[in-house]
């Protein structure tokens, strides 16, 4: 019962935390709230994983966000001409056809990723293996740990974007003679950090897990593990 009720406990402190940072202002602040709490999460379902692991981890496996897995053709696209050679991308399959496609996205049109962004598994089959890896870190839930990283420690937001209040998605806009911007909104933070906890529930739940076993409690500020290691010397 015990474990029950501490699911209960954990999961409305979340809730109400949710329902507090949606309410601020800024929207640089907001975001980072909302990665934050994303990263507190990561613990109770990965507290072995690194950073980036259980936070990329907690997206793909916690959440229904089937759009984590979509690649952005337009941050592929500038990741592939940063690595490749001139030659490498006069003969790259993924880099032409990519190119291609982002050709096809018209100026002045706000675009949804989904609507142009293919899934790893399409362009998969096309790269290289030096390629793929400049794909998988193209991915959404990779770029969405490379904005997080970005807001966290450089108190800003990649890129250039202008953004809507109103979307609830990741999109596309354009400036005239720039490279497409790709947004991830305020409100997509919020969704990712409700389907988290919401699969994180169903998970703790399922295996009769106490979320507050994975976490490090009380007067000492630095972790009993760094801690031990000195000791061990």
């Amino acid at each position: 019962m015990k474990i029950k009720d501490d699911i209960a406990k954990f999961i409305e402190y979340f809730e109400e935390a949710i329902t507090d940072v949606a309410k601020v202002d800024n929207r640089l602040y907001k975001k980072i709230l909302f990665a934050c709490m994303l990263d507190a999460l990561a613990i109770a379902r990965f507290p072995k994983h690194n950073v980036e692991e259980r936070i990329k981890s907690l997206l793909l496996n916690c959440t229904t966000c089937t759009d984590l897995n979509r690649v952005s053709l337009v941050q592929a696209s500038l990741h592939l001409d940063h690595v490749l050679s001139v030659k490498e991308k006069a003969d790259s399959h993924v880099f032409i056809t990519i190119s291609k496609d982002i050709s096809k996205m018209r100026s002045g049109h706000v675009y949804k990723g989904s609507d142009v962004d293919p899934y790893y598994s399409q362009l998969e089959k096309l790269a290289t293996e030096k390629e793929k890896s400049i794909l998988k870190l193209s991915r959404y839930v990779d770029l969405f740990y490379a904005y997080r990283n970005e807001m966290v420690h450089g108190f800003k937001v990649p890129g250039y974007p202008f953004e809507k209040n109103t979307d609830d998605v990741p999109y596309y806009h354009g400036l005239i003679g720039e490279p497409w911007q790709l947004v991830f909104p305020v409100p997509f933070f919020q969704y990712l950090c409700e389907e988290a906890l919401k699969g994180l529930k169903k998970y703790l739940g399922g295996n009769n897990i106490n979320p507050y076993d994975q976490y490090e409690f009380g007067h000492m500020w630095v972790k009993s593990k760094k801690l031990l290691k000195i000791k061990a010397t």
